[in-house]
């Protein structure tokens, strides 16, 4: 079986950039994290656990929502830029716990998203390095 090379190493974080003629966009804020440690490190800091459900704005390439869903977690992610839409595509592809949109954040509603059968869902917004965890009850 073969052993893909995490998003998050800047081996295949180069290779995506190249793929698809990315650039970040310093306007949003973005960049790309390649440090496998720290995007572990927030994934055990949010205290992910199986079957949680994360939004993510701003997902980017995909380097933690990898590790997200590797953790259990159902991710749905929400991407301004899209420049990702093909990035996002193949992801979609992968048969995993994803939902990929592009949309304005600005008109975005927290509460119309928040809501998990498990009672528990997470917000992380990658533009400013923050979780927010809403519990049923």
């Amino acid at each position: 079986m073969k052993t893909e090379i995490p998003i998050g190493s800047p081996v295949r974080t180069q290779a995506i950039i190249n793929r698809y003629f990315m650039k970040a966009k310093k306007s949003l804020g973005q960049n790309f994290l390649v440090d496998l440690d720290a995007l572990q490190g927030i994934v055990q800091a949010a205290d992910i656990k199986k079957d949680d459900q994360v939004i993510e704005i701003g997902p980017g390439i995909g380097s933690l929502t990898e590790q997200l869903l590797k953790a259990g977690a159902k991710v749905f992610a929400y991407e301004v830029d899209e420049i990702f839409q093909s990035d996002a595509d193949d992801a979609k592809r992968s048969g995993r716990s994803l939902k990929c949109s592009f949309w304005d954040k600005r008109i975005w509603s927290l509460n119309d998203r928040c809501s998990s059968r498990n009672g528990r869902s997470i917000i992380y917004d990658g533009k400013k390095f923050f979780f927010y965890s809403k519990t049923k009850g």
